[in-house]
């Protein structure tokens, strides 16, 4: 297991708001885990939930925030290229 894989379930975890979009990826991707197109989804679930759900937006948002801050390499370059789009 990646620590990119490892990362992603702990984004979940933390803002358990987004398992749905986890779900929906899974199931677009035939159960396999591809954390680059999860932290996209991610991404756009971001952007569009600004307005309706603030608060939790901000809780991944710093959440994430942390994670780059002390993670590994793979998970630094995971939030930065993918969190970027």
């Amino acid at each position: 297991m990646t620590a990119s894989t490892v990362a992603v379930g702990g984004l979940i975890d933390a803002g358990r708001e987004l398992m749905p979009v986890l779900a929906e990826h899974l199931q677009d991707n035939e159960g396999e885990l591809l954390p680059p197109l999860v932290m996209a989804d991610v991404v756009r679930w971001l952007v569009g939930h600004r307005k309706t759900d603030p608060e939790i937006c901000q809780s991944v948002l710093d959440w994430l925030e942390r994670e780059y801050a002390r993670g590994p390499e793979g998970v630094c370059g995971l939030i930065a290229v993918n969190g970027s789009r």
